[in-house]
């Protein structure tokens, strides 16, 4: 594939990919991307790669129509990184998606949390043909890649970033081969696109529950109810009270070296937290904070607490359901089924 002439279609979710095909000699004939709130989802890398190397670049929905444009341009391939919207499949493009899941397990839209929800031991990345059936089509490329009992989303996800240049790199070295001679899938698994509202936090949710959503979702705006008041919470962690020998109350962190409290916060933050576990300390963030204004935050659980340096009162829906309509939270669609 070295030279082959390619549309990469993506945002930043999988992103090392489009950097690893030019290196390894793609021409990158037109990047395609998404609107993103650039605040949970983000387009700033694919963007900026386009403009700083001179690529066209095309933000929006695809249509059927372009891509046959390109292909009537010389565009050889397509090659797919995350996508909030349905790719038509074109005769006469060989499409290829990037999916972060050992497929035929792990079908669907967003798997990297169900992974971590199911307590899962084990994930990957797959390339794999484009067809009308979502995820279906048959597999060039996979990478196994081991989940720890703490993973969170973004440790998984930077996991999957990190095999995606010698994915790439393999791929565009015998990219024709590769595509027919691709293994078909058989009988898989869908995973359904998990919807925050089947997972609400509240003073009376255990810790082990809690803590799992937490980093099913880390990065992303969780939902916590308490005296009929809505937060929206960013990178929260759960700790679980336990009782010390000298007969106090400690707190034990649910997150290993692996997890939530080794990152750093794409706003900057790191996690700065009210000292009090008490419903009082929500009454404070309600008093300080003004309606959508990210404070941080301490929240009581059942057996623990949550503590966030992002967090926000909201009114009905959290942020993802504030992006327009074709946008289902979470924002993350990996060669979407989006009309």
């Amino acid at each position: 594939m070295p030279g082959k002439r390619i549309a990469y279609i993506g945002i930043d979710l999988l992103y090392p990919a489009l950097p690893a095909l030019i290196e390894a000699g793609c021409e990158i004939m037109e990047v395609i991307t998404c609107e993103t709130d650039n605040v949970t989802e983000f387009n700033v890398q694919v963007c900026e790669c386009a403009k700083k190397r001179g690529i066209p670049l095309f933000i929006g929905k695809i249509s059927a129509e372009r891509l046959s444009v390109l292909r009537e341009r010389g565009c050889e391939a397509v090659v797919c990184g995350g996508y909030y919207y349905r790719i038509p499949v074109v005769e006469g493009l060989k499409m290829v998606n990037i999916h972060p899941s050992l497929l035929p397990v792990g079908r669907g839209a967003w798997p990297m949390p169900v992974t971590i929800l199911k307590g899962l031991r084990e994930s990957g990345v797959t390339v794999h043909r484009m067809t009308e059936g979502f995820d279906e089509g048959a597999i060039l490329l996979q990478e196994e890649i081991p989940v720890s009992p703490k993973e969170n989303l973004l440790t998984l996800t930077k996991k999957q970033k990190a095999v995606l240049p010698g994915m790439m790199r393999r791929l565009a070295e015998d990219f024709d081969t590769l595509y027919e001679q691709a293994k078909p899938q058989g009988d898989g698994e869908y995973w359904s696109c998990p919807s925050e509202e089947d997972y609400p936090l509240t003073p009376d949710t255990p810790f082990e529950e809690a803590d799992r959503i937490l980093r099913a979702f880390y990065g992303y705006e969780c939902v916590y109810e308490a005296d009929g008041v809505r937060y929206g919470l960013i990178e929260g962690v759960a700790g679980k009270n336990s009782v010390s020998s000298t007969g106090g109350v400690s707190e034990k962190s649910g997150v290993d070296s692996t997890g939530a409290v080794a990152e750093k916060s794409r706003a900057g933050l790191t996690g700065a937290v009210a000292e009090k576990n008490s419903v009082s300390s929500i009454g404070t963030v309600a008093e300080k904070s003004e309606t959508g204004k990210e404070m941080p935050g301490e929240f009581p659980l059942r057996d623990g607490r949550i503590r966030t340096g992002r967090c926000r009162i909201i009114n009905g829906k959290p942020r993802h359901a504030e992006l327009p309509a074709a946008m289902p939270w979470p924002a993350s669609r990996i060669c979407s089924a989006n009309p």
